[in-house]
């Protein structure tokens, strides 16, 4: 065969001279690849047996499922159990629920005649009792005469699920014309025959006595993917011109269950009425050239059916009104455009109607109509003469906008061609404006064809930036009545190069992998920018570039991205999207990431559980037990559920619920303090975390780790201080003899009888086991009369994991009253929490300060100035040459909350005394209650200060833009009565805001409500240019 031919020719191979084999190796790469493709098949199914295409239908469904897969046997399997005909073999299925078996069924038959088997159908709900899962998986088991050959892995499957609605979009606000259009998804077992229906069940107007309830007609749903439905629904409101309020429910009817509603869903239908502009006509028309052009502002005018219609009407004192239709106008959005023009047929003017020109000017306007809406205009009137012949500016090199790099200067080169049939003439320039006046008068250059071109050089720079020059243009000609004919003024806005975006979004929140969805930006830019769409891919872990849009020079210009984002299936959670701007081949701006959407078939994700480590070592003493405290974050983009705590123990289960504090980005965080007795050390507990939302169907188990709580154990022996008398500031030493089950930190504090009070003197750390410590320390810090010729009294304090042992009063040394040679003494420290390192220069006060007292928590990462906390150090009677660095810690209130870094390492500034942050250091852990901070001077840890006090927490901040209308939103969660108000910024940039303004009404929260939504709707011309949200503490009992 092939691989033993393979295997001959290797082995002469190596028998050859060096010059032979290389002459030979092409020959033996061929040889070997041959024999790998002979063995193949051997390597796929080691045992001559292979389970293939083992798969379950339908996928997702909620009736019947059948199992099916197909078994391999290669020709050498047989000589491994005998002859194939008179072999028994059999394949096997586990069907699984939640990892626990619930089903098992086999297929057996001697011999192998059939290699496709099928088992089914099951129906869950008949068949194991289970209406709902989607943690359903299977296997498949093949034997031959008795002996395992072949396994599958478990496979996913099937989801078992009746019909449900993945989303549902509409507008909200629509005209009387446009009517109610409803775009939704639903998912629901694949190959439905017939296919689904749908409609709305709508009502209204309501709150009027004409309300009534009415269905729309049927829509037969289409095929969106594996397992999903679409449909559109519209339906005609167009008799209700006035308007209204209507309501409508979503049914869904897959003709095999009871119809399924959703809803309710509410629009404001608004009336509409179009308006027409006057018309724009020179204000010296010459007859032989001219363009007319009037438009009229109508939504409804690119509709089907829609019937624009223009008639434009130009008046005389001394000549009946003449009236010209145009009946095929420019339609763009809202925007309807007629236009006429000297080649109209028949002719607007003639020759007679300059002389009339000489005894009164024209007047024109525009009526306009559209039959399908009965809609009428009319536009006032423009007034304007009518000439023989005019000079004409064409082709002109003139910009609109000049963009200005900040410290260089812009060279703008600006042409103009005039058509006089004359001769040449001058052309005057002017262009004015802040710092600038230029002007010129330029020669023509013959162009041929009675044409003349005029060029002209300007310079821009800094100063220019902003602001708005008016450019005039004269023809200067001596037969020109009154030597020369004024063009009209141009206007040149002069830029700096900037970019800024507003908001973005996608059309549908929750979708498939494959859908496609629209994903759109808003930005504000001075110059024309390409824009990029970035797609974030959470199962590669990677941002993928997706097409590019041409943004314009304008304020929040909208771009649109419609695609398919993803390649492949992936339901991880965390999808994001983000944008970048390009200018001049550079990218120059950037947006930050937003969420969305979220894929069908993402769970709830574990982001973190602490304390981290399994199993978690939980510690208790016979004195006093202890209390642990347990907190999960869990990011899920279905929004906020309820997370269950369980500890399960000998002869224990413990059950706690948690409602969650919101995080921001789709992440809640969840606590629970959890007891442990002296009884119960040696004992080991198991925890789960179980997590539920109304969009699961069944109850999530996140963690499960197990607990074990071992005992502390700390006894004091005998201690003394050597040399047994001295002064009171001579240094002792403090012996101690201990033992510990653990390693622990250990203080000594001496009593201070003129202070009444027990002082730390020293510190170390102790080893468990037994050991002895020697602390070197002296009595006390200043001098105690009430000391003298006394034994001083001292004991020790050993601390573990929040637990503090303290020992048995011991006695010495003997104080001496005798004068004491001066030293320099470290000053008393607080402890820090293990920290072995304290700030002890007792030549120098630390003081802290927080401002303001009393603040406020935005749960997300805000950087405008609005509740910003201020962080202030005093060092008093700081003589030191060195210049310290120092650094902010913060930590949240509650037991075993860590202290963490915030803001920049910073230089003491010896002029002020004092060093300060500005910063929002709690919005990734947001509490109501006090904090607490400190400084690191130096790598020296200063003692607690406490503050400030947290009255609220902002949460779920948000702005949605639908229509002309913006929907801004916030959660509030506080501990006193409050007034809730929104307020904008002075300037789009945060970190440039230094006013704020109240928008619209504000709204009261009553003490402890616990979360509360909050919302405006502010029209978009009334939205300001960045928003937040502000708090007042309401003294008076809310009703």
């Amino acid at each position: 065969d092939m691989a033993s031919r393979a295997k001959d020719l290797c082995k002469s191979f190596y028998s050859k001279t060096e010059k032979e084999r290389i002459s030979s190796a092409v020959l033996l790469l061929l040889a070997c690849i041959i024999s790998g493709l002979c063995l193949f098949p051997t390597c796929a199914a080691q045992s001559g047996y292979e389970i293939r295409n083992a798969i379950v239908t339908p996928e997702y469904g909620y009736e019947d499922f059948t199992y099916s897969a197909e078994v391999w046997s290669s020709e050498e399997a047989a000589s491994e159990v005998g002859a194939v005909a008179v072999t028994k073999f059999s394949l096997k299925l586990n069907i699984y629920n939640n990892g626990d078996l619930i089903h098992s069924d086999s297929i057996d038959q001697t011999g192998m005649s059939r290699t496709s088997f099928s088992f089914g159908p099951y129906n869950f709900e008949n068949r194991f009792g289970i209406s709902e899962t989607e943690n359903a998986s299977f296997e498949f088991i093949f034997y031959a005469a008795g002996q395992e050959k072949d396994r599958t892995k478990k496979i996913p499957g099937p989801i078992v699920k009746p019909p449900t609605v993945a989303g549902v979009q509409f507008d909200e606000n629509p005209y009387f014309f446009q009517g109610i259009s409803v775009l939704a998804a639903f998912r629901d077992q694949e190959g439905l025959d017939p296919k689904p229906v749908c409609y709305l069940a709508i009502t209204g107007p309501l709150g009027t006595a004409e309300s009534r309830t009415w269905n729309s007609e049927d829509v037969v749903c289409r095929s969106s993917g594996k397992s999903a439905y679409a449909a559109a629904i519209h339906e005609d409101l167009s008799s209700y011109r006035s308007g209204g309020n209507f309501s409508f429910m979503l049914v869904y009817n897959n003709l095999k269950m009871e119809p399924l509603n959703y809803g309710p869903y509410n629009i404001t239908l608004r009336p509409y009425t179009p308006r027409a502009e006057s018309p724009r006509i020179d204000k010296n028309l010459d007859y032989t050239n001219f363009t007319i052009q009037a438009t009229v502002r109508d939504a409804s005018a690119s509709m089907e059916d829609s019937s624009p219609q223009g008639r434009l009407i130009i008046s005389h004192p001394q000549k009946d009104d003449m009236v010209y239709t145009s009946l095929d106008p420019e339609i763009s959005g809202d925007k309807v455009v007629f236009k006429w023009t000297a080649e109209d047929e028949p002719a607007l003017f003639n020759r007679s109607e300059v002389d009339l020109s000489k005894i009164a000017p024209f007047s024109a306007s525009l009526e306009y109509t559209n039959e399908r809406w009965d809609f009428s205009a009319r536009s006032s009137n423009v007034t304007f003469n009518v000439v023989e012949e005019i000079p004409k500016l064409s082709s002109p090199s003139i910009p609109e906008n000049v963009y200005v790099s900040s410290g260089e200067a812009s060279n703008q080169e600006m042409s103009a061609i005039v058509s006089f049939s004359k001769g040449p003439g001058d052309l005057e320039v002017s262009l004015t404006g802040p710092s600038m006046d230029y002007r010129s008068r330029e020669k023509g250059t013959p162009l041929g064809g009675n044409k003349y071109q005029y060029k002209w050089q300007v310079q821009f720079d800094d100063s220019h930036v902003n602001n708005n020059y008016t450019l005039s243009l004269s023809f200067l000609h001596d037969q020109l009545e009154g030597g020369r004919y004024d063009f009209d003024d141009r206007n040149i806005k002069v830029s700096p190069v900037s970019v800024t975006f507003l908001d973005s979004g996608v059309d549908a929140p929750v979708g498939q992998w494959n859908d496609s969805y629209t994903y759109s930006a808003k930005i504000d830019s001075t110059v024309p920018v390409k824009v990029q769409l970035q797609v974030y891919d959470p199962c590669s872990s990677d941002w993928i570039e997706k097409q590019t849009r041409e943004a314009s020079v304008g304020m929040a210009t909208t771009l649109n991205w419609t695609l398919r984002p993803f390649a492949y299936e992936c339901t991880e959670s965390g999808t994001k999207y983000r944008f970048k701007a390009i200018f001049a081949g550079e990218e120059i701006a950037s947006s930050r990431a937003y969420d969305g959407p979220i894929l069908l078939g993402a769970k709830p994700l574990l982001a973190s559980l602490t304390p981290e480590g399994d199993p978690l070592m939980v510690y208790v003493s016979e004195e006093e037990g202890l209390s642990s405290r347990i907190s999960a974050t869990v990011e899920y983009g279905a929004g906020q559920g309820q997370a269950l705590m369980r500890l399960d123990g000998p002869d224990t289960t413990q059950e706690e619920e948690g409602t969650g504090i919101p995080l921001g980005a789709n992440r809640y965080r969840y606590d629970w303090t959890v007891p442990f007795e002296w009884s119960d050390a040696g004992k080991s507990f198991n925890l789960s975390i179980i997590y539920s939302h109304p969009s699961l169907n069944e109850k999530l188990t996140l963690a499960q780790k197990t607990i074990r709580v071992l005992p502390v154990s700390i006894v004091f022996g005998e201690a003394y201080a050597s040399p047994d008398k001295g002064r009171w500031n001579e240094s002792f030493v403090y012996t101690l003899a201990m033992n510990s089950s653990v390693n622990t930190s250990l203080t000594l504090e001496v009593y201070n009888p003129c202070s009444h009070t027990w002082v730390q003197r020293a510190s170390a750390k102790a080893p468990a086991g037994e050991s002895t410590i020697n602390l070197s320390a002296s009595p006390f810090k200043s001098q105690c009369l009430d000391a003298e010729g006394e034994n001083a009294s001292f004991r020790f304090k050993a601390a573990f994991a929040g637990v503090v042992f303290e020992s048995d009063v011991y006695y010495g040394p003997m104080i001496t009253g005798e004068e004491a040679r001066p030293k320099t003494e470290p000053a008393e420290t607080e402890k820090g929490d293990g920290k072995d390192h304290a700030f002890n220069d007792s030549t120098v006060t630390v003081m802290g300060n927080v401002s303001p007292e009393i603040g406020v928590i935005q749960a997300w990462d805000e950087k405008d100035p609005l509740h910003a906390l201020t962080y202030t150090v005093q060092l008093q009677n700081w003589s030191s040459s060195q210049v310290p660095w120092i650094e902010l810690s913060v930590r949240a209130p509650g037991p075993n909350q860590p202290w963490k870094i915030v803001g920049e390492k910073k230089r003491f500034d010896p002029a002020t005394g004092s060093v300060s942050w500005t910063l929002k250091p709690f919005w990734e852990t947001p509490f109501l209650g006090r904090g607490e901070y400190r400084f690191i001077i130096d790598g020296a840890e200063t003692k607690e200060f406490l503050g400030p006090d947290i009255i609220a927490v902002l949460s779920n901040a948000g702005d949605s833009l639908n229509g002309k209308i913006h929907n801004f939103e916030v959660t509030v969660n506080s501990s006193e009565n409050l007034t809730v108000c929104l307020v904008g910024g002075d300037s789009r940039l945060p970190e440039n805001i230094k006013s704020w303004k109240t928008i619209s009404q504000c709204q009261d929260y009553r003490n402890a409500s616990g979360e509360q939504a909050y919302k405006w709707q502010i029209p978009e011309t009334q939205a300001p240019p960045y928003y937040d949200f502000d708090i007042e503490r309401n003294e008076e009992l809310l009703p």
